[in-house]
């Protein structure tokens, strides 16, 4: 009994180092100086030089292949960022070159620029990602707060409510500016808004479900608005790595309210959404700001912490103790696995420039492994033993068919012609597993680093 309470302690200290070091990676991983997009105009209005500017300006003659280019600052320091269909470059620019070239901006918006400063690029993907949300919760929202007596009359309101949130964002997007960076935070923010909503009523053990659904109507629109205001000056790898770290905060959040209870209530779950949600945001705003983010980059981290935490799952049930009735080593175990699986995500992803091809490539073999393991598990799987048995193979198998795929798509991407130019800065950080290990009190056996550094 003792054995098993101490085990109790040493998982809750595992699942909170680990949230922990996650929440605080972007401060403790990056070595380098966080970069901050500079606008090539001094009206701070052009904040990427589009395809379509250069092909009239032809402010890069000696670039061929030209898609898009960035300015970036750090510190004093300045830099151009150019994309070409071989791929991308840098160059560090002088106060003398910065000046030259806002100069050959200026005298090309005063002679024909004109509408090519509105970049509208990203709002059919917003419109059409909006469909969702408006016909699968805003509508049905409106009908349950209002409860109206007879079925036509909800029927009415649930058209007219999904339409009519629509409608609105495409006449708010007629004239504005709207990026894909825009587009894709503005969703993500809309969704990510509506388990922080149906936290917020949690915290006080309300009974009302109208108080639920007002709060997630409310929160859903206010993330909507904070995402398309604060993605105008990110560019869409950005954006999307600053939705995938909100998210992970709100699954880590949840995680460790879960594996912290031994009886789980709603109210105590409520403060680790809410919580996590506003670490994982903060941290995403924080850290997508760092410089070289690929396309391709926050979709293998994203798909290396659901990896993460599903080899952590399945270990569980490997391991642990299928006839106790507590979800503790289960939640604990996806925890600590997203946690390591987020780490090793950007470790592999850093130095090489990825496509946005390139994520999907290792999502689906990832995914394509996952279920290449539960096949062969269920073939495998003993059929004249117990369910505990039957249980382990199967998770066995998975784990073995989930690491391979995400290891095959690795290797496929991670290329010699990806990898990127690196700057030769110092870079320190902290290993979540070497504090984990740490936690789990296994002194004298302890062979993870808690420090790597790199020049």
């Amino acid at each position: 009994m003792r054995d098993a309470h101490k085990q109790g302690i040493d998982m809750n200290r595992f699942s909170l180092l680990a949230a922990a070091v996650i929440a605080a990676f972007p401060l403790l991983a990056s070595g380098q100086a966080l970069e901050q997009p500079v606008s090539f105009d001094a009206g701070g209005r052009i904040s990427e030089w589009s395809a379509r500017m250069e092909a009239q300006a032809r402010l890069f003659p000696d670039i061929g292949g030209f898609q898009k280019a960035l300015l970036w600052r750090a510190d004093t320091a300045l830099s151009l960022e150019i994309f070409t269909a071989r791929g991308r470059l840098r160059r560090e620019l002088t106060v003398a070159g910065f000046d030259s070239l806002r100069a050959g901006v200026a005298a090309f918006l005063h002679a024909q620029g004109g509408d090519l400063l509105i970049d509208r690029s990203g709002r059919g993907t917003m419109l059409w990602g909006q469909l969702p949300l408006s016909l699968g919760w805003y509508g049905p929202a409106v009908v349950a707060l209002l409860d109206p007596n007879d079925g036509s009359t909800a029927t009415g309101l649930y058209l007219l409510s999904a339409s009519a949130s629509y409608y609105v964002p495409l006449a708010m997007t007629a004239h504005g500016q709207i990026t894909k960076a825009q587009a894709g935070l503005t969703l993500n923010y809309g969704y990510l808004g509506l388990p922080v909503g149906w936290a917020i009523p949690g915290l006080f053990s309300a009974d009302d479900y109208k108080a639920y659904m007002a709060a997630m109507l409310v929160t859903s629109i206010g993330g909507q608005l904070t995402g398309f205001r604060l993605a105008r000056a990110m560019t869409e790898p950005q954006a999307a790595l600053a939705a995938s770290y909100t998210f992970f905060g709100a699954a880590q959040g949840t995680l460790l309210a879960l594996t912290l209870q031994q009886n789980v209530t709603f109210q105590k779950t409520s403060v680790g959404i809410l919580a996590g949600t506003g670490l994982g945001c903060a941290a995403g705003l924080l850290y997508c700001r760092r410089p070289g983010v690929s396309a391709g980059e926050p979709d293998v981290i994203t798909a290396s912490g659901v990896c993460g935490g599903l080899v952590g799952f399945h270990a569980a049930l490997l391991l642990a103790d299928l006839d106790d009735n507590t979800h503790r080593p289960f939640s604990g175990a996806a925890l600590a696995g997203s946690a390591a699986g987020l780490w090793l995500g950007h470790r592999l992803a850093r130095g090489y420039d990825l496509s946005k091809s390139d994520g999907t490539i290792v999502a689906g073999a990832a995914a394509g492994g996952y279920l290449l393991g539960a096949g062969i598990g269920y073939l495998l799987m003993p059929t004249h033993s117990g369910d505990d048995a039957k249980v382990r193979t199967l998770a066995g198998a998975t784990i073995a068919g989930l690491a391979g795929g995400y290891a095959l798509g690795l290797s496929i991407v991670r290329r010699p012609a990806n990898r990127a130019v690196r700057s030769s800065s110092l870079e320190i950080g902290i290993n979540p597993l070497g504090l984990a290990a740490l936690a789990a009190d296994r002194s004298g056996r302890q062979r993870i680093p808690l420090v790597y550094g790199r020049f």
